[in-house]
């Protein structure tokens, strides 16, 4: 086996680890952790990945993976009331996904310019829509990540009592005119 081929089966081992660990531990998942599950070095995680969100950007956009927790870049293409729906059918069911990514890595939503998914959407979405500005669109971000999070933490914690199709429409109507034009 090459570097390259050892590299990608370290990443699976990593990510097939965590995501093991996740449903069984819910939120509480850690890189010490999650490389004795994988049976490999913790160094080696960091040859991987800088941060844990990077693991979890990984698995989350792995199309291997059967339930994605994001919605994909094209449900943002047509931006409607139902852009949200996969995505809440998602959450629903891989919550203890949703609960890592958003309560034990409350690092994971960062700023713009970084390379997560979450942030990768809203930027192109705002180019998409027109908003080169850079403060406009950290504005945007920054409101589409706090506002979008918390009604969707809002719904886990009430046991999910909305239909998805409500809520995506519900989370459409609280979106910025301009990233619905």
């Amino acid at each position: 086996m090459n570097r390259n081929e050892k590299k990608e089966v370290q990443k699976q081992l990593l990510k097939e680890a965590a995501v093991e660990l996740i449903h069984e531990n819910g939120a509480k998942i850690n890189v010490k952790r999650i490389c004795e599950k994988a049976g490999i070095k913790r160094t080696n995680f960091y040859t991987h990945y800088h941060y844990m969100k990077d693991l979890i950007d990984d698995i989350i956009t792995d199309d291997s993976y059967e339930n994605r927790l994001l919605f994909q870049k094209e449900d943002l293409e047509g931006f409607a009331p139902s852009s949200f729906v996969s995505m809440l059918k998602n959450i629903k069911n891989e919550r203890n996904i949703f609960n890592t990514m958003t309560k034990d890595l409350k690092y994971y939503y960062t700023a713009p310019n970084s390379e997560s998914f979450f942030s990768e959407i809203i930027r192109n979405l705002c180019i998409n829509k027109g908003i080169t500005e850079e403060t406009e669109q950290q504005c945007q971000f920054l409101y589409f990540r706090s506002g979008v999070q918390s009604i969707i933490q809002y719904w886990v914690s009430k046991d999910f009592s909305i239909s998805e199709e409500n809520l995506s429409e519900m989370i459409y109507n609280c979106i910025s005119e301009k990233l619905k034009r």
